[in-house]
């Protein structure tokens, strides 16, 4: 998965997980993500690889994830706001 960067478009997080075969639901996190542009819609991608290898890519998703949060209440739980 690919998470886009509030402070470095250019270098977008990376999180790989490997789903098992039967696998009917997948729960993906990204990586802590230091700071925040509040009230800002992100891209994440999914990539689905036919393996652990990455030898064929068989689907992409591409998904905005808007983030909203109350400034005293980043302030609180200790997320930085851009």
């Amino acid at each position: 998965m690919i998470f886009e960067n509030p402070g470095d478009h250019a270098s977008p997080y990376r999180s790989e997980i490997t789903i098992p075969r039967g696998t009917k639901q997948i729960y993906p996190q990204s990586p802590d993500i230091p700071a925040f542009k509040n009230d800002a819609i992100y891209e994440v991608t999914v990539l689905l690889y036919s393996d652990a290898a990455r030898s064929k890519l068989v689907g992409e998703h591409h998904q905005g994830v808007r983030f909203q949060l109350d400034p005293e209440l980043a302030q609180r739980v200790g997320v930085d706001l851009l």
